[in-house]
């Protein structure tokens, strides 16, 4: 089963689905909805976001609501895998922010449809066996079940009143369950689009000369990544920390940009001052002291190595300060980490050396004779650009062999052409 999403109104999308495999490279050029697209899997992946009560997240990521659509409403659905379930939220304006007005979701055992009010909430609900909307063409049900609206027009379902006012989504849901299936009724799980998400900034941290905090927190710009590297590099070696290290080691080799990374305390307390040091030519240079690419790409290679197996990382731009080589080794890591340990990632990039060499890795596993059927790998090119109609999006499958698929549209084609020339013009 594969993560569903659903806008409509929603920052120059309309009525757009999309499919997330488990490689996702998203490409296109500036202005046509990427990083919107990448910032609502992060809210919808979120627990906090089913918990709120009013829609705050929108507000922090998107701004107002005239920023977010120019009509009265936008809606935003999901296929959340665990628990499995549809999900489709509306929001309207109020007093220039978003705020949600209706809620759909359908699981196993109930349909039901929530009208948010002053007072409460105003809801249908119709019990059944509705298992078989999972089970298989999860994408052509979820579709349409989000055009259908069936629930809605149906008059023999009475308006039942909720007297709740002001409770987070899911308890609103949860209510209805509740009231309605008792078996359903102690406990309930969170909605998420993709489960664990690590969202990592287009501009990670700059480095420092020493590191004399202790931050474990984890960050989009990366300034936890120090501190998991001390640990991780510490003389007390772990199965883990040995893998960790054999991994970053294996990366700094094949992109050039370093022999090895080592960690230097200034004594043995856990609390006191360290540096991060770069091994170039067999010597041990401080991080600040080198290339400013080794500081950028870190964050995300100690992200993608260290996150748990089927986790999901959503990157931005991982070749910023990176030369080709180093571009086109990061591509070998998602490689590596997707048929290895199952990761999800989703990677806006300008990078075809990141995606060409990821497609390299693809084709010759799919020549092996080792290989088997769960060993594939299911990616896709996701290509955004602009319409008179709004913001759009292209789903470019890429075969088991590496190459493309040849439903492609004739846009995606010239937008490499175009960063070709745009780089010959420098």
């Amino acid at each position: 089963m594969k993560p569903l999403l659903y806008i409509n109104n929603f920052r120059g999308f309309k009525n757009t689905f999309l499919q997330l495999e488990r490689v996702n490279f998203f490409v296109g050029e500036n202005s046509t909805g990427k990083t919107s697209i990448l910032k609502l899997v992060k809210i919808l992946s979120e627990t906090e976001f089913w918990f709120k009560t009013d829609s705050d997240h929108f507000r922090k990521e998107f701004g107002y609501f005239s920023e977010i659509t120019t009509e009265k409403s936008f809606e935003i659905g999901l296929f959340s895998l665990i628990p499995q379930k549809f999900i489709h939220l509306k929001f309207v304006d109020s007093h220039g922010f978003a705020k949600l007005k209706e809620i759909r979701q359908i699981d196993s055992n109930i349909n039901m449809f929530i009208c948010l009010t002053i007072k409460g909430a105003e809801y249908k609900f119709k019990k059944g066996n509705y298992g078989d909307y999972f089970k298989d063409k999860q994408l052509e049900n979820f579709k349409e079940w989000i055009e259908s609206d069936n629930l809605i027009d149906e008059k023999k379902n009475i308006n039942k009143t909720l007297k709740a006012v002001n409770l987070p989504l899911i308890l609103q849901i949860h209510l209805v369950i509740s009231k309605h299936l008792e078996e359903e009724s102690k406990s309930f799980d969170v909605p998420s689009l993709v489960g664990q998400l690590a969202w990592l900034a287009p501009i990670r941290t700059e480095p420092k000369r020493t590191y004399d905090d202790y931050e474990l927190n984890f960050s989009p710009e990366g300034t936890h990544v120090p501190y998991i590297l001390k640990k991780q590099l510490s003389n007390k070696r772990t199965k883990q920390s040995k893998k960790f290290e054999e991994i970053l080691n294996r990366f700094g080799e094949d992109s050039g940009l370093f022999e090895k990374i080592t960690v230097s305390q200034y004594s043995k307390s856990n609390l006191s001052p360290f540096e991060i040091n770069v091994v170039l030519n067999g010597k041990a240079l401080k991080i600040i002291n080198v290339g400013y690419g080794v500081s950028q790409i870190l964050p995300l290679i100690v992200e993608t190595v260290i996150r748990s197996d089927d986790s999901w990382l959503a990157i931005q731009q991982p070749e910023i300060h990176l030369h080709p080589k180093g571009q086109a080794a990061f591509g070998d890591l998602l490689f590596k980490s997707a048929l290895n340990d199952g990761k999800g990632f989703i990677v806006e990039t300008h990078s075809d050396y990141t995606i060409d060499r990821y497609r390299l890795k693809l084709s010759r596993h799919s020549s092996e004779e080792s290989q088997i059927e769960r060993d594939r790998i299911e990616s896709q090119v996701v290509f955004f650009n602009r319409t008179k109609e709004g913001n759009n999006l292209s789903v470019i499958s890429i075969n088991p062999n590496g190459s493309y698929s040849e439903d492609q549209p004739r846009e995606f084609k010239e937008f490499f052409i175009r960063e070709e020339l745009a780089l010959l013009q420098i």
